[in-house]
């Protein structure tokens, strides 16, 4: 999304689709401001390491810089679901004995892990993946423990999607 420097206006003459979008357009740059951050508390029911090349890829470039740590080196990201409870207790649950069996990052091979608990597991992981998710950039291999309680900073008014963990 690019900054314009004025509020966008409809034409004369615009249809009111055209009204529409330049409304649009002002209220999503208002509530986008920097200094309209939000802070929520929640705990960090998973982690992931992401590489660097593949975040870049999915994420744009105002996130990527709002995120605290060393860019200039090869990093990698550290992403963690967290449970926000503004914004998780009316999403569905997961069963929370397949989250502590998730949790634990099983050292054997994925092939040894019986079919019903896999199918457990990734019925978990897609329930989570509603969960507003926290980035932070490490340089080594490191995780969050689980249930951690954890802060997290939303950049957008009306983004919770995604947020940089302090």
């Amino acid at each position: 999304m690019t900054v314009q420097s004025s509020p966008a206006r409809a034409a004369a003459g615009a249809t009111v689709g055209q009204t529409l979008d330049a409304m649009m357009w002002n209220t999503i740059k208002d509530r986008s401001e920097r200094n309209a951050r939000k802070s929520y508390q929640g705990w960090a029911i998973y982690w992931t390491i992401i590489p660097k090349d593949k975040f870049e890829a999915s994420h744009d470039i105002d996130f990527i810089d709002s995120l605290d740590g060393d860019k200039t080196k090869s990093y990698s990201v550290l992403e963690v679901v967290v449970y926000v409870p503004e914004f998780c207790n009316f999403l569905p649950q997961p069963d929370p004995k397949v989250l502590e069996r998730l949790k634990e990052k099983s050292k054997r091979p994925k092939e040894s892990i019986p079919a019903g608990e896999k199918a457990a597991r990734e019925k978990v992981k897609k329930k989570i993946e509603r969960f507003p998710k926290g980035y932070k950039i490490v340089t080594g291999a490191s995780g969050m423990p689980f249930m951690k309680p954890v802060t997290i900073d939303f950049d957008r008014d009306y983004d919770y999607s995604s947020g940089k963990l302090i």
